[in-house]
């Protein structure tokens, strides 16, 4: 498993990817974040994620998959687009920082796209409804439907119902 960026977002990826036992090799620029990898021995490759001759260190071709949690929305896409040209069928989840930059990602492959915002909103939402009493499954059932459907129903610049 690749995590480009370990920021907050990519610590909390490879904690978890971790914690289960899984590899993990991160893409950081970062030297202050190179430290906390290097003193927890977490393989790493130092440099910019999007970059042709880092990515190539990465060894792509024998990934699992890939999370691109980086800051910036142009590196992102900049690393999906050559991550995909490298391996076509890499299973990409990204992180997008715009309503409008979430169906771009997809557009350009992403298996997966996640707005940290509204996934936040789910997971208060999906309090709520417990609270409420809705049955777990129907909350399931709900918020898998935002996600499927790439948080359309619920994203401010929309109206419920809009396509």
């Amino acid at each position: 498993m690749i995590v480009a960026g370990y920021g907050r977002v990519g610590q909390v990826l490879v904690n978890m990817l971790l914690s289960q036992g899984y590899p993990v090799l991160v893409i950081e620029n970062s030297e202050a974040a190179l430290q906390g990898l290097r003193q927890r021995q977490i393989p790493f490759v130092f440099g910019d994620a999007d970059n042709e001759l880092v990515l190539e260190k990465t060894h792509l071709e024998t990934a699992k998959a890939m999370a691109i949690a980086l800051p910036d929305p142009t590196s992102t896409r900049l690393l999906l687009q050559r991550a995909l040209a490298r391996v076509p069928n890499l299973d990409v989840i990204a992180r997008s920082h715009t309503n409008r930059e979430i169906d771009l990602l997809t557009q350009l492959g992403a298996k997966e796209v996640v707005q940290p915002e509204f996934e936040a909103a789910l997971e208060l939402g999906s309090h709520l409804l417990h609270t409420l009493g809705q049955p777990s499954s129907q909350v399931n059932s709900v918020l898998a439907w935002i996600r499927q459907d790439r948080y359309r129903s619920i994203r401010p610049d929309r109206q419920v119902g809009e396509n």
